[in-house]
């Protein structure tokens, strides 16, 4: 065996490859800016007149309602999915099928 040294270049390849994987990864706060399920398919419509602090507030609260809106009607949807499978489970399993 020659000279040592082999261990620190494998770090140094591996660093790399770390590095090189963190500069090209997106930050999930930038997948996520400006996400909103609410305003998903819906055109924003921009003027160029700057908002007032309570035009703001009013904005953010519409959306924020509208998103509460739509994460019911998901939790509502999954709820009935899930009873019509437990229902359709307790038939299967004790139902005249297996008699």
């Amino acid at each position: 065996m020659t000279g040592g040294g082999f261990g620190a270049l494998d770090a140094m390849n591996k660093s790399l490859r770390n590095n090189r994987g963190l500069v090209k990864k997106v930050s999930a706060f930038e997948r996520m800016k400006g996400y909103s399920s609410a305003l998903k398919g819906k055109k924003i419509e921009l003027t160029e007149k700057k908002l007032t602090p309570e035009e703001l507030k009013k904005l953010r609260l519409k959306t924020i309602k509208e998103d509460r809106i739509h994460t019911l009607k998901r939790i509502v949807q999954m709820i009935v999915i899930f009873g019509v499978l437990v229902f359709l489970l307790t038939l299967l399993i004790s139902g005249p099928l297996n008699k």
